[in-house]
């Protein structure tokens, strides 16, 4: 498991100079590894530092446990991503786990967050009052808190066994084998526990 760590409260121009800065950076970094892709460089570079923070952590087993990378090669989205291996059992080379951390990303909660704001008019972001000194205003907020839970209940079986990825045209419990195909939402909303039994 991989713990993504990101600051999501820098502005677009500083994320832009962090991102100009890193390419810039890693223009020169590609003069070492000549010949070679793009990605196969950033995996490289990225096991050199795994490799230095093996050699500088004081702990005898699981040495990556405790120890939060810097990600060299921020985006726009993600500025100042940092990776901590939670799961770090000492049984992979420093190449695999520098695979592991390149595919960590907050992604996949972000988009799982957005359909939820899209679909969910309660869980929209609050709307700031020009005329009440720019308070925030959450105008479709329920009264009621237990109706997040409720409606974050349907959303969540909605999107494991009906929604389907248009990537992969199979729902995730289509993906994780829970589930043989597309489950209807009459089924859902209709099934009868006692008739289970």
């Amino acid at each position: 498991m991989v713990q993504v760590d990101i600051q999501k409260n820098l502005t677009i121009d500083q994320r832009k100079n962090a991102h100009g800065k890193a390419r810039r950076w890693f223009e020169g970094e590609r003069a070492r590894f000549p010949g070679m892709k793009d990605n196969v460089i950033r995996t490289a570079i990225l096991a050199e530092r795994i490799a230095a923070a093996k050699e500088a952590s004081k702990t005898e087993k699981g040495k990556l446990q405790e120890v939060w990378l810097e990600y060299p090669f921020p985006d726009m989205a993600e500025p100042g991503k940092r990776l901590r291996f939670v799961t770090d059992l000492d049984d992979y080379d420093d190449h695999h786990v520098a695979n592991l951390l390149m595919k960590g990303s907050l992604w996949p909660v972000d988009t799982v967050f957005n359909r939820i704001r899209r679909r969910m008019s309660m869980f929209e972001r609050p709307v700031q009052s020009v005329r009440r000194a720019r308070r925030m205003w959450h105008i479709y907020a329920p009264y009621d808190a237990a109706m997040v839970e409720k409606m974050l209940t349907i959303f969540r079986v909605w999107h494991n066994y009906v929604w389907i990825d248009s990537k992969a045209k199979k729902t995730a419990a289509e993906k994780l084998g829970m589930a043989e195909g597309k489950v209807r939402m009459q089924d859902i909303v209709y099934f009868d526990v006692r008739k289970s039994i």
